[in-house]
């Protein structure tokens, strides 16, 4: 008897292990996080950044470098050269008498009647000659020019100099336009010191001299002017001196040419010299 219990226990037990069996392995519960998953966007809301305004001007002030400065007023030293208008109706002219003039070929124009140029030589082909230099200044020095004049004509030929900047824009002048200082040898062969175009003067005698000596009309002459700039004159023909004046009403700019009065004067040599410093 006991050995049919220990038969039917054992049916049992194998009856209950075949109930649970359902032949199929139990799933894997385990969740494996992936290792490439995306990380997550910040959810904090980006901070704005203010746009600029192309259209709007900065209203900070401009730094030294950007400042754009006033040309220069002040009047050039010598030697130095205004800037010729860009609308000049003259015709600008090399120069070849001229020598003093350091590393520039000078030039310049008719400001009234005819200068021609050629070997070497201006010669006046009008009445009422005059010619300024545009491309040098000279406020104060020494300028000399040797020429011949015809001896049927009257004379009045010579040098022009401390002509002012007021009315450079008047082209063509004689003696209606700026002041300038003007020293020629006269009808009667003397030399003469003027000045044009003052205060509404056209002409202004300054000092005539005694008889140049040993010299007539027809034989070339050279005479030079020696200022500095404050009022002092002295005047020389054929190396001597003839005229010592003081103007104390100095209006001389830094212009200056050569000025003669009737057709055929022949000018051969103008030397100018920047560097001259007065005796007195």
């Amino acid at each position: 008897m006991k050995r049919i219990w220990i038969l039917l226990f054992a049916l049992l037990l194998v009856l209950c292990l075949a109930a649970c069996d359902t032949g199929e392995p139990a799933p894997d519960t385990t969740v494996e996080t992936p290792t490439d998953a995306p990380t997550e966007a910040p959810t904090e809301a980006p901070t704005e950044e203010p746009t600029e305004d192309p259209t709007q001007e900065s209203t900070e002030a401009p730094t030294e470098d950007e400042v754009t400065l006033p040309p220069e007023t002040e009047a050039p030293t010598d030697g130095e050269v205004w800037a010729e208008p860009e609308d000049a109706p003259y015709d600008v002219i090399d120069i070849p008498i001229i020598s003093g003039v350091k590393d520039k070929v000078p030039h310049g124009y008719n400001a009234s009647g005819e200068f021609s140029f050629a070997y070497g030589d201006a010669v006046s082909t009008t009445d009422n000659n005059m010619f300024v230099v545009t491309n040098d200044r000279m406020y104060k020095g020494k300028i000399t020019a040797t020429f011949t004049a015809p001896d049927q004509y009257v004379n009045d030929n010579g040098i022009i100099f401390g002509m002012t900047e007021d009315d450079y824009r008047q082209y063509y002048f004689w003696e209606d336009g700026p002041t300038y200082y003007f020293l020629f040898v006269s009808d009667d062969a003397t030399l003469y010191l003027a000045k044009a175009s003052d205060n509404g003067h056209p002409w202004t005698e300054l000092h005539i001299s005694s008889p140049i000596p040993n010299y007539k009309h027809g034989d070339t002459i050279t005479i030079s002017v020696e200022f500095d700039g404050e009022g002092f004159i002295d005047c020389y023909a054929n190396g001597e001196w003839l005229i010592s004046f003081y103007d104390d009403a100095w209006t001389g700019g830094g212009i200056y040419g050569i000025r003669c009065e009737v057709p055929d004067v022949c000018y051969t040599d103008v030397t100018v010299d920047h560097d001259w410093t007065p005796e007195w």
